[in-house]
């Protein structure tokens, strides 16, 4: 399990989520760009907190803006890694259904 024991950090959730919500509004103003740097910073400071599985559910979600900011620029196989990347968190996570 990539899971670390103990509690997901509040700081780590609140930088994380102001990361995150940051991309979304450069993402809503379609300043790809913009929003991908965003994200990127939102997974690092997920993937810092060792995959608690409470972290889990908000890093799927920004790897698949990040995606989606790459798809927008055109970055197809940087699209590719970030949607695999996020569907195999996903389902360690056991997030989603069939």
């Amino acid at each position: 399990s990539i899971y670390c024991k103990g509690p997901f950090p509040a700081k780590t959730a609140r930088s994380a989520t102001i990361l995150y919500n940051s991309g979304q509004t450069q993402l809503r103003e379609e300043k790809y760009k913009e929003a991908r740097k965003w994200f990127e910073l939102a997974s690092l400071v997920l993937k810092l907190a060792l995959y608690a599985a409470e972290s889990l559910p908000l890093l799927v979600h920004v790897l698949h803006n990040l995606g989606y900011c790459h798809y927008r620029v055109g970055n197809n196989e940087d699209v590719m890694r970030c949607f695999k990347t996020a569907l195999a968190f996903a389902e360690q996570a056991g997030l989603g259904g069939n």
